[in-house]
C-alpha cells in the first residue's frame, strides 16, 4: 500500500495514502506535503524586543484565504540549512532585524490531519542597541509584501482583536499563543 501522487506544483504535492479501517477495509486519505519534505520544513520565529518586551509580528496576503494574515515571521528551511540558520536568515529577510536565538523547539506538526509538514518554533531576542537593529531594512523576495508590527506582549490579545476588526485573519499558531497568555493573565 504505497502513497499515490495525485498532483504536484512548484511547492506542494497532493498525495493519497491507502489505509485499513478498523473493519479491515481499504480506504484513502488525502494529504498535502511539501515538494521537498524534510524532518523540519519550516521555522516560525517568536521574536521579542529585549528593551521593550514587544513581540515582532508580520502581515502578508495569504491567497488561500484571500486576506492579509497576522502571523509570526516564518519561512522554509533551505537545503543544507539547520532550523537555526533558517530562522536567522528569515528574520533578517522578513523584518530586517538580527536576532539572538534563545531556544529551538523539537519538530511540531502544523496540521497533522491535512499535511505531514513540520516546523520548529524558534524563540529569539532582538537587541535594539545593536547597530544592525537601529534602522532595520527588509530583504524581501519579489513575490513578498510583508509589513512588520511591534506588539506589546501584554496587549497581544487586544491588538489581535483590532486586526480582526480591520479584516485581517489571525494565524492559528499565533492565536493559540495569545489564548494561552490570556488564560495565564486571568489567574
Amino acid at each position: 500500500m504505497e502513497p499515490k501522487l495525485i498532483g504536484k506544483g512548484k511547492w506542494l504535492k497532493l498525495m493519497e495514502i491507502p489505509f485499513k479501517t478498523k473493519e479491515n477495509k481499504i480506504d484513502k486519505w488525502e494529504l498535502v506535503e511539501r515538494a521537498f519534505h524534510k524532518e523540519v520544513d519550516a521555522v516560525e520565529m517568536i521574536a521579542f524586543i529585549k528593551q521593550t518586551n514587544e513581540l515582532i509580528l508580520i502581515s502578508q496576503l495569504r491567497y488561500p484565504v484571500n486576506k492579509h494574515a497576522i502571523e509570526f515571521p516564518a519561512g522554509l528551511v533551505d537545503e543544507g540549512e539547520s532550523p537555526s540558520q533558517a530562522a536567522l536568515r528569515e528574520l533578517k529577510e522578513e523584518t530586517g532585524f538580527i536576532g539572538n536565538i534563545i531556544s529551538v523547539s523539537k519538530p511540531v506538526a502544523y496540521e497533522p490531519a491535512m499535511t505531514n509538514s513540520h516546523c520548529a518554533f524558534v524563540h529569539m531576542e532582538i537587541d535594539l542597541e545593536l547597530e544592525e537593529n537601529k534602522n532595520p531594512k527588509q530583504n524581501l523576495q519579489d513575490d513578498e509584501d510583508i509589513k512588520v508590527y511591534k506588539i506589546p506582549i501584554n496587549k497581544l490579545e487586544e491588538e489581535l482583536k483590532n486586526f480582526e476588526e480591520k479584516g485581517f485573519v489571525i494565524d492559528g499558531k499565533l492565536a493559540a499563543m495569545s489564548f494561552g497568555f490570556s488564560l495565564n493573565l486571568k489567574k
